[in-house]
């Protein structure tokens, strides 16, 4: 009779990627199984996506079908593809969601230069929007470089 103890452990990778990992005693099969919902990184894209929103609607209605569609595209691919990426099995794959989320990101950041330079939004705006994006280009850029969880060592 074949007895399983299955064990599932919560792990903390770089203070911000939290991942469930189960491991079975007598197949020792790993399997990771990871919501983008606990990622720290789809959180605060999440946050910028609700600045954008908010900054865009406040550009005038002539950019509406240019600029503003741009950016809200922009934006809302940059958590689309964390969260896609996140339950890639195979690093390469993951690794190609996150580096399109960085290109999203590095997009938004160059519509939110030009906004700023026809002067679409105020200078607060501006700034908060910036500063959150500069935000969600580090954290991606740290889920780029460790984005599969590390297999504990020892019985659990």
């Amino acid at each position: 009779m074949r007895y399983l103890v299955d064990k599932i452990i919560i792990l903390n990778v770089f203070s911000q990627i939290n991942v469930l990992l189960t491991r079975s005693h007598l197949s020792f099969t790993k399997w990771y199984m990871a919501s983008y919902e606990k990622l720290f990184t789809w959180k605060k894209s999440i946050e910028l996506t609700k600045c954008i929103y908010r900054v865009t609607s406040k550009i005038p209605p002539s950019e509406k079908f240019n600029l503003i569609s741009q950016m809200r595209r922009a934006v809302v691919s940059i958590s689309s593809n964390i969260a896609e990426g996140c339950n890639r099995r195979s690093l390469k794959e993951r690794r190609r969601y996150i580096s399109i989320a960085y290109g999203s990101a590095l997009e938004l950041e160059n519509q939110i230069e030009i906004t700023n330079i026809c002067d679409f939004i105020t200078a607060s705006d501006y700034a908060e929007a910036k500063r959150r994006t500069k935000d969600v280009l580090r954290l991606i850029n740290c889920y780029y470089k460790n984005p599969m969880p590390k297999t504990p060592k020892g019985n659990f």
